[in-house]
Formats: structure tokens, C-alpha cells, sequence
């Protein structure tokens, strides 16, 4: 089965310490057709970051790799652009500094007030908010995805429900995301009438909220509503997360009547069947 990992992370986002050279061994041991390799673009901290110069490194390696594999595995050029609503223009200048395959675009639970840009991961401490809090804060978090799904630059939204992972996994809160579905009804028609893709996220599956991102409901319903474009994507930060749960989302998707994923070269979309 030619199944493709996009969404995954090195040495180069700051998140994780894992050289390329580790993913690409794990993708061919899971017998994978390709990886993408999807570095963290935080947009608003390209200057704080050093992202320029982080992102022409990883193009670098990916070169190196894609010589050494070749055809024993595809290793495309990814970029994860986070948070590009609050920086377009910087935006466009990290998409105009390499020839992507495909670019990610994602929220993380940043908030704004005013022109201060903050990461909100205490929004997640159950020790912390009340339920109406974390309510809200899930709330905005999907308005700011949903701005993302209409005016940002990218082919596949990833992890649609990002906070969850945090809220009912890390922190016990079992919150329900469905009670905005009015939001994510909007988000899915979004994706679907800008015919873009959307993302299974398998990482969940293995953490304490042990659900894919989406949950299988909003997937469900992404389908219902015309949605036939579908990713999947490990967001392994380290070697032993590649293509996790891989083979049970597979076997969901295709209950839905998904029949292969969406691969993106050169940012063109391209189907390949799973059989």
C-alpha cells in the first residue's frame, strides 16, 4: 500500500531534536512510498526564530536524502505554516524562500490581544479555567482556524481540533469541541470550497487523548458534506512516531468511502489510491 507520511518534524523546528536522517530510516522501515518533511513555521517569530536560515538547512537535507533514498522513498518539501494570520507578509516571505511540495497551515492555540501575540498552552490547565473558560478558549481557537481556512495560503489544514489533545488528553477535562460545531461546519465547507485537504492526524493515537485529530465525527461529517481530499499525517517529532496508527486510520477512511490519499507535488495535488 503506496501510503505517504506529511506531516513530520527535525532538528530544524524548535520542538524537536530529531536529525532527517532517523526519519527517513523509520518511513522505509514502516514501507512507505514518501515522507514529507513539515519544519514549524510560526510565522509571527520568523525574526526571534531564526527560521530563514533553520528552513534552507532543512531544504538542504532534504536534497541530501532524497540523492541517497532515491527511489526507495519519496522525501518531499514540506513547510508547517502556523499562525499566518497574524503575519502575511512574513508569510510570503518564508513561502518565497524555497520551492515547496506542500505547505501545511495550522493553528496551535496561539491568542491576540491587540497587537501582543501570547501562547496559550495555560489555557489547557485544568487547574487553572473553569470549564465556561476552556469553552471560550476552544471557541476562539476555532474562529482563528476558520480565518486561517479562508484566507490562508496553504494545501492540507492540519489537526483541526489541535487543543483537544491537551484538554481531554493531558488534562482529564473531557470537553466537548462539538459544541461549536456551527464553527467547524464552516471550517469543513471552507477546505472543501477552496478545494484543499484536510488532515488525519494520527498523533493522538498514541498520547493520553488517544483520538486522531480530527475526531472521527467531524471527519464523518467532513465526508457528508462533499469532502473527498484527505492526508495523513504522523506530526512525528521523534524517529519512532512515523506513520503511527497509520493502518487503522487507513481502514476508517475507507469505511467513510475515501478509497486513497491526497499527495502534494510541487503544492499540485495528486490522488493515490491506497490499493
Amino acid at each position: 500500500m503506496p501510503l505517504y507520511d506529511l506531516h513530520t518534524h527535525t532538528e530544524n523546528s524548535l520542538d524537536s531534536h530529531q536529525p532527517i536522517a532517523g526519519l527517513c530510516h523509520a518511513a522505509v522501515e514502516h514501507g512507505l512510498a514518501g515522507i514529507a518533511v513539515t519544519d514549524h513555521s510560526d510565522t509571527p517569530f520568523i525574526r526571534s526564530t531564526n527560521l530563514p536560515q533553520r528552513l534552507l538547512h532543512c531544504m538542504d537535507q532534504i536534497e541530501e536524502m532524497a540523492l541517497q533514498y532515491g527511489e526507495a522513498l519519496e522525501i518531499l518539501r514540506g513547510i508547517e505554516l502556523g499562525e499566518q494570520i497574524w503575519a502575511k507578509n512574513e508569510a510570503q516571505e518564508v513561502l518565497q524562500l524555497a520551492e515547496y511540495d506542500v505547505v501545511l497551515g495550522s493553528q496551535h492555540g496561539f491568542l491576540r490581544e491587540g497587537n501582543v501575540i501570547y501562547y496559550s498552552a495555560e489555557n489547557f490547565d485544568g487547574a487553572h479555567y473553569t470549564d465556561r473558560q476552556l469553552d471560550a478558549f476552544l471557541r476562539r481557537y476555532l474562529e482563528n482556524e476558520l480565518e486561517t481556512a479562508q484566507t490562508g495560503d496553504y494545501d492540507i489544514l492540519t489537526h483541526l481540533d489541535c487543543p483537544m489533545r491537551y484538554i481531554n488528553g493531558k488534562y482529564r477535562r473531557n470537553r466537548d469541541i462539538l459544541l461549536h460545531a456551527d464553527l467547524i461546519e464552516q471550517i469543513l465547507q471552507t477546505v472543501i470550497l477552496r478545494n484543499k485537504t484536510l488532515e488525519v492526524n494520527t498523533s493522538g493515537l498514541s498520547g493520553a487523548c488517544g483520538t486522531r485529530m480530527p475526531q472521527d465525527a467531524i471527519l464523518r461529517r467532513y465526508v457528508e458534506l462533499g469532502g473527498n481530499k484527505i492526508s495523513i499525517g504522523s506530526d512525528a517529532h521523534i524517529c519512532t512516531g512515523v506513520a503511527v496508527g497509520f493502518e487503522q486510520t487507513v481502514a476508517l477512511i475507507q469505511q467513510y468511502g475515501i478509497t486513497g490519499q491526497t499527495v502534494y507535488r510541487r503544492r499540485k495535488p495528486i490522488f493515490v489510491p491506497f490499493d
